[in-house]
C-alpha cells in the first residue's frame, strides 16, 4: 500500500487512496478494521491508474461545473471525488449511480496535467 491521500467521511469511514494498488482502501469506525476496496488498475469507469487523493464530501446541493459560458449545473450531488493522476482525471461518484469524469490529458480548458490533488468548496464547486 502507498497511500497519498486520505480522508473520513461524515458516517467516520477513512477513505485511503492507494496509488501503487490502482484502488481505493476503506476502513471502519471501529479503529482499523479492513471494509473493503473500490477500484483496480485500467481506463474504465471506477478503474484508476494513479489516485492520488479522495474528498469525501456531504452535498446538499447540485455541483457546479465551469465552463466557457460560467458555471452550470451539473445535477450530481456527490458523495466522493478522486483524483486519477496517472489518466488526467478526476472521477465524482454519487450513490446510486456510475461516476462523472472530468478532465484529461492538456493543458486546455477542461483538460488536467496530473493532478495531484483536490478539495471541496462551500459553494459547492470543486
Amino acid at each position: 500500500m502507498n497511500p497519498r491521500g486520505a480522508q473520513f467521511s461524515a458516517a467516520g469511514v477513512l477513505w485511503v487512496a492507494d496509488s501503487s494498488n490502482s484502488r481505493l482502501q476503506t476502513f471502519g469506525r471501529a479503529g482499523i478494521t479492513f471494509d473493503g476496496t473500490m477500484g483496480q488498475r485500467g481506463k474504465g469507469a471506477e478503474d484508476f491508474g494513479t489516485p492520488t487523493d479522495v474528498e469525501c464530501v456531504e452535498a446538499d446541493e447540485d455541483l457546479l461545473v465551469a465552463s466557457e459560458g460560467g458555471t452550470v449545473t451539473s445535477g450530481l450531488r456527490p458523495d466522493l471525488i478522486v483524483v486519477d493522476a496517472n489518466h488526467h482525471r478526476l472521477q465524482i461518484f454519487e450513490e446510486g449511480r456510475g461516476p462523472l469524469v472530468c478532465g484529461g490529458r492538456g493543458d486546455g480548458i477542461g483538460e488536467l496535467n496530473f493532478p495531484v490533488s483536490v478539495a471541496w468548496h462551500d459553494a459547492w464547486t470543486i
